[in-house]
């Protein structure tokens, strides 16, 4: 991906020669609800070079978050047209008309997955408008349902808003977050059976989610290896032990009674975190898929992919030109 992506997410159903999906959960091409007209020039001719890198490297499904409506929806559409991009948003309204796909389906090698692609009302402006994400997941999934064998929420929204969506819609299995900049190494368990990914922001960090399907299964079991949860039960072990120095100086009743409804917390998690710990080697549970999680850091160890990086040197001298022009 090359860091031109703020946030992606692969999606890989196991052994490793099966099938690999690629998604982006929005703000791709900017970061905020409106962008300056000096700088709407360059942040375009910025956009379509992250949009063609992307296809070049292959993507499946996408939805817009505020940062990419803010270049002008016309334009957005226009990169649709130009780049054949997989774009989904089922709850979004512009013009009195919907400029994207409600939902789609993507088959590769006999596994098929449901998307959709759902934004904060909150963060929409201008001629433009997202419905309520519910109800509009809830008509979008019925349509899935029977159809595919997992369905994947692209959730330009806030964590909260997740939950609300998790609880509220059965059916959806995966919400990939693509505004709340979360990078969830370890999936988020979501009311009902849905887990959340993210991947971070910035383009720093592509989240890798390999997945073992299983027939007829609901929900999934987190595969981790004993490192992964050692490591993660002595950070644990040690946010209980400096709590409990904090019970044990609280200087008034009502510090104290905080700090110890927050050690209750943490001593659950430590003994949650040695239980899983105990069963790493067990085999996972029939009726469940089996997920394991992983955020790739974009770093210099990976190198340029050769198409996009000849894509990007062509962009600058663009971008430069556009640049030096005089304010109009």
């Amino acid at each position: 991906m090359g860091g031109l992506s703020r946030r992606a997410t692969i999606i890989q159903a196991l052994p490793n020669d099966a099938p690999v999906f690629v998604v982006d959960a929005g703000d791709m091409v900017w970061k905020k609800a409106t962008v300056s007209r000096d700088r709407l020039l360059q942040q375009q001719r910025k956009g379509e070079l992250q949009h063609a890198a992307l296809m070049l490297s292959g993507m499946d499904a996408m939805t817009p978050g505020e940062g990419d409506l803010a270049l002008g929806v016309d334009w957005l559409k226009a990169q649709v047209q130009a780049h054949t991009l997989p774009m989904i948003a089922t709850n979004l309204v512009c013009g009195g008309e919907k400029p994207f796909l409600a939902s789609k389906v993507v088959e590769r090698d006999g596994v098929r997955l449901g998307f959709i692609g759902l934004l904060e009302p909150d963060l929409v402006s201008g001629d433009c408008q997202a419905s309520d994400p519910i109800q509009a997941a809830k008509t979008a999934v019925a349509t899935l349902s029977g159809q595919v064998d997992l369905v994947i929420a692209l959730a330009h929204q806030s964590a909260a808003t997740d939950r609300d969506l998790a609880d509220a819609v059965k059916g959806i299995d995966l919400i990939v977050n693509g505004h709340g900049k979360r990078s969830n190494p370890v999936p988020a368990r979501m009311p009902g059976a849905a887990l959340e990914l993210g991947a971070g922001s910035r383009g720093k960090r592509v989240g890798v989610a390999e997945i073992t399907l299983r027939p007829d299964a609901q929900g999934f079991y987190l595969v981790a290896s004993a490192a992964q949860v050692g490591d993660r039960l002595q950070e644990a072990k040690k946010r209980a032990e400096r709590n409990q120095k904090r019970v044990e100086t609280a200087k008034s009743p009502k510090n104290r009674d905080r700090a110890q409804s927050r050690q209750s917390r943490l001593d659950e998690r430590v003994m949650e975190l040695e239980a899983e710990l105990a069963r790493i080697d067990e085999p996972p549970p029939a009726d469940q898929h089996a997920i394991r999680n992983r955020i790739k850091a974009l770093g210099d160890d990976i190198d340029d992919h050769p198409a996009t990086l000849a894509l990007v040197e062509s962009a600058k001298v663009e971008i430069d030109a556009l640049a030096a022009r005089p304010n109009s």
